[in-house]
């Protein structure tokens, strides 16, 4: 008759005994190992930061083209542009329809901040006009651009800079499809060799906000070629009837930083 154990009885038997006291420290063991294994092999943290429960309030000038931007002094005379967006997975514009369209509307935002790698975004909680004066006057001034051709990888700013961290490649790319088509401005994340990243908001010359045209290129790596306007934080893509966009690799650009051949392959579209 085989051992039978019975939890109340509190008799274990001899076999179970032995088994036990192989097989629990083995199972235990392999346990370890098999998590210390997993957690080393995933992608690091990024240091993106997403202040979720501390509301921050700012006062600047509102700039509404080509996309939201905040421009706020940080000391006196130097200037930084915050990235506006709204709640979940939209875009800053419909938050601020109430607003006049005049460029450079001194407004008060309360709003929760994001940042990485010396970029911030803010998540608006409350816009308002602000009745008095800024003390100081500045201007959306970007450097004018030329024509020419950037590899990098599309992703949307609010998930890539602090929530997700990172937020990038095939599994990010269903998020960040949403993200963008929600008004959410698209981003290129171009890597240099030294692993240096630089970000370029994607735009439009005609001033549409239709971006429907990228979500077969969110997550991959793309070439795009397009008018290059260079700003001190943020950079912008503008594409034009010029412009041309490939992808020359399924797998997003972040993870083939250096050695990512130039085209040879479909071209998506072109303009």
């Amino acid at each position: 008759m085989k051992d039978f154990y019975i939890g109340y009885i509190n008799k274990l038997p001899k076999s179970y005994k032995i088994a036990l006291s192989f097989g629990l420290p083995i199972f235990l063991i392999t346990l370890l190992v098999t998590s210390i294994i997993f957690s080393t092999e995933q992608e690091q943290f990024q240091n993106g930061n997403f202040e979720l429960s501390q509301e921050t309030t700012l006062e600047g000038m509102l700039f509404q083209k080509p996309v939201p931007m905040l421009k706020i002094e940080v000391e006196k005379g130097y200037f930084k542009d915050i990235l506006l967006v709204d709640k979940g997975k939209f875009g800053a514009e419909r938050r601020l329809t109430h607003l006049p369209k005049k460029e450079g509307q001194a407004v008060k935002i309360k709003g929760h901040l994001i940042y990485y790698n010396g970029h911030s975004v803010l998540e608006i909680d409350e816009i308002n006009i602000l009745k008095n004066k800024l003390e100081f006057h500045a201007f959306n001034n970007y450097l004018e651009g030329i024509h020419n051709t950037i590899i990098g990888e599309i992703v949307d700013p609010k998930c890539y800079f602090g929530i997700m961290k990172p937020g990038f490649g095939k599994i990010h790319r269903s998020c960040a499809i949403r993200c963008i088509s929600g008004g959410i401005p698209a981003v290129l994340v171009h890597r240099n060799n030294e692993g240096q990243e630089t970000y370029y908001i994607i735009s439009r010359k005609d001033g549409t906000k239709d971006n429907s045209d990228l979500f077969n290129l969110i997550g991959k790596t793309v070439q795009i070629h397009a008018k290059i306007k260079k700003g001190k934080d943020w950079n912008f893509l503008e594409l034009d009837e010029r412009s041309k966009k490939l992808i020359i690799n399924e797998q997003g650009y972040s993870y083939h930083p250096i050695t990512t051949t130039p085209p040879l392959e479909t071209v998506v579209c072109k303009h």
